[in-house]
């Protein structure tokens, strides 16, 4: 059986990289007669840029390996890979997806990767999902 999570946003994502990302976006399109063809060009990155931000993380348990899809990104890790998950709160700075969650987030460890953080919307639910597909699963909890 299939599971499906998704990610969350924190409330000071919105303050702190929206609200700038608009603003900018504003003044690109109302300088368009002074900047021409620049300033259509940047705001059509930031929206691009826009898009991304806001495109949530989806995480897929199935049958045999968990599945991270971002966007266009797909990364599948086995079951047997992960070892060890670290549920706590931590600061998630990662490229576009800047400050996620900095509360009750997972850091996931498995072969083949240091570790990956990740902030389901329900994330004790979704280590218990994660334990009964691997029980052998060392769960800390800071």
């Amino acid at each position: 059986m299939e599971r499906s999570f998704r990610s969350r946003l924190a409330p000071i994502f919105y303050i702190g990289v929206l609200v700038p990302a608009f603003g900018l976006m504003m003044v690109s399109f109302f300088m368009v007669e002074e900047l021409g063809a620049w300033a259509l060009l940047s705001v059509a990155a930031l929206l691009v840029i826009l898009f991304m931000i806001l495109s949530r993380t989806k995480y897929l348990l199935t049958k045999d390996h968990l599945e991270i899809q971002f966007v266009f990104f797909k990364r599948k890790i086995a079951y047997e890979r992960i070892k060890k998950v670290e549920f706590g709160d931590h600061l998630l700075f990662v490229g576009l997806k800047f400050a996620t969650a900095w509360k009750q987030t997972i850091v996931l460890n498995y072969e083949g990767a240091w570790e990956m953080l990740i902030s389901p919307v329900q994330p004790k639910k979704f280590i218990q999902e994660l334990k009964q597909r691997v029980p052998e699963l060392e769960i800390i909890e800071k």
